[in-house]
């Protein structure tokens, strides 16, 4: 059994994954019910955070115009809710990053530059920075690599790219 507690940078990565993940399972649910929607012939001609927001409004509106039947429409109602609750549950962990934010000197400072925001802030804040071998690393760990051009032995690196790692 664990007695310690864990440390403060590993409980902030995890809300940070978990907000990741939310995001996706909320991203996937109003995807699978625009495209539900098509199926059954009503075309959703609202973005994807109106569709969000909207939801129960667009499933209605299918109903009464007869695309949809009462059982498939109290089922999308279901998936409508489930979208509702992944929100808030994203809004909720967005409230807690933002509120260590504030309790953080290391934070508010990171927030100050252009291009970090609260996650990056909360993340960077927590890990020290004498764990990084050198500037290199550290921008490696956002995400800021070199683009490769690579052929045989010839290693060319170009311009800075935000690929790698995308969290």
């Amino acid at each position: 059994m664990f007695t310690s507690k864990p440390k403060r940078s590993k409980r902030w990565h995890f809300y940070k994954k978990s907000r990741q993940n939310i995001i996706q399972q909320r991203i996937r649910r109003s995807n699978a019910l625009g495209s539900s929607l098509h199926e059954f012939g009503y075309i959703v001609k609202t973005s994807k955070a109106k569709l969000v927001k909207e939801c129960d409004e667009i499933v209605n509106s299918a109903l009464k115009e007869g695309y949809i039947s009462n059982d498939v429409a109290q089922e999308m109602l279901k998936d409508c809710k489930e979208i509702k609750d992944l929100q808030n549950r994203e809004k909720e962990i967005d409230a807690r990053i933002r509120e260590r934010n504030k309790n953080s000197e290391k934070a508010k400072m990171l927030l100050k530059i252009p291009g970090i925001g609260p996650i990056n802030a909360s993340i960077l804040s927590n890990k020290p920075m004498h764990n990084y071998k050198d500037a290199r690393d550290f921008a490696a760990s956002l995400g800021l690599v070199p683009k490769q051009s690579t052929t045989g032995d010839v290693i060319k690196l170009g311009s800075i790219t935000k690929q790698g790692d995308r969290n």
